[in-house]
């Protein structure tokens, strides 16, 4: 079951807790931001890309992507030898609602 099936089933809070509590984080949310923001430039960006553009470290850009990556609100490509970051669709749906805030 995927976490956007999860998100819209009441009984799955603690899923909802986890994602929120990635998100709750300023710079993932700045990366998640970031990544649907640029979509229209390019639509996949480096671990090394994303460092540059949001001024920090590699490792932490990084690890953050992870952290996104595994609940599912940012998928990745390889793209030769280079793997690329983008915004998931449940990334895309989650960033919609903090916008209505």
């Amino acid at each position: 079951m995927s976490y956007l099936s999860k998100l819209n089933n009441l009984g799955h809070l603690r899923v909802k807790i986890k994602i929120l509590r990635v998100i709750g984080n300023e710079r993932r949310l700045a990366i998640l931001v970031f990544l649907a923001q640029n979509e229209k430039l390019k639509l996949g960006w480096t671990v090394s890309e994303i460092s540059k553009k949001l001024k920090i470290p590699y490792k932490l850009a990084s690890h953050h992507l992870q952290l996104l990556e595994n609940k599912e609100l940012v998928d990745r490509a390889r793209v030769g030898k280079e793997v690329e970051y983008m915004t998931s669709d449940l990334g895309k749906y989650l960033l919609t609602l903090i916008d209505k805030f």
